[in-house]
């Protein structure tokens, strides 16, 4: 297990790197509250919450944005019992800073960050196996045309009219990923986005790797 300290020493750590931001990006920010429970999602047991931003009750009724901003040393610590070499304090610093940037753009009507993180959900949800938005991927990054990444995870979108996609149900069909050519299997069933799984993923020179999905969409889901 990481290093952790106990949860005094952890908090006094937050307050620090709290501190350290400049306070132009801390304004609205009411208060940062250490709590010694683990948090996760609802669905996902494995899928640990270090740290949550939530907006004041009173100032939502005022009209001006303040927050409070929540860290849940449990889940740092289950994090480090995961993982011997879990940097606590950098992921401390970093989440500290991942929920200014949410006061932030709450409080500029920005979704972006919001989004980023909806993102992440699904494709959480669909490693697991749950229910989530076929559609998902593309809030991510589209680094080529068709070509969504979350995380490491890329996403070749095939669009085709739905007559067209049944023609080819059950065939092979060429998708272009870099410079490779794949032949992908075609799923006879499936609604509007069907997702095929390409085995071994990708894979780069210096060991990096990720899941490879051909998403075969059809119908009004052209439409981004």
């Amino acid at each position: 297990m990481a290093d952790l300290p106990p949860i005094e020493e952890f908090e006094q750590h937050a307050r620090e790197a709290f501190a350290a931001i400049p306070a132009t990006f801390r304004e609205g920010i009411s208060d940062l509250v250490v709590h010694a429970k683990r948090v996760t999602h609802a669905h996902l047991d494995d899928y640990e919450t270090l740290g949550e931003c939530e907006a004041d009750l009173m100032s939502e009724e005022s009209g001006f944005r303040r927050s409070t901003i929540h860290l849940y040393y449990g889940s740092f610590v289950s994090l480090a019992r995961q993982d011997t070499t879990f940097d606590w304090a950098a992921e401390l610093r970093e989440t500290i800073e991942h929920e200014i940037r949410h006061h932030l753009e709450d409080r500029a009507g920005l979704p972006d960050l919001r989004r980023e993180d909806w993102v992440e959900e699904q494709n959480e949800r669909r490693h697991g196996g749950l229910e989530h938005d076929p559609f998902f991927y593309r809030a991510g990054e589209e680094l080529e045309p068709d070509e969504y990444w979350v995380g490491n995870d890329c996403f070749l979108e095939v669009r085709l009219t739905r007559r067209a996609l049944q023609r080819i149900e059950g065939r092979l069909h060429p998708v272009t990923f870099g410079e490779e050519q794949l032949e992908v299997l075609v799923p006879a069933q499936g609604g509007d986005a069907r997702y095929v799984p390409i085995e071994g993923g990708w894979v780069d020179d210096d060991g990096n790797s990720g899941d490879l999905i051909v998403v075969f969409v059809c119908g009004r889901s052209w439409k981004k």
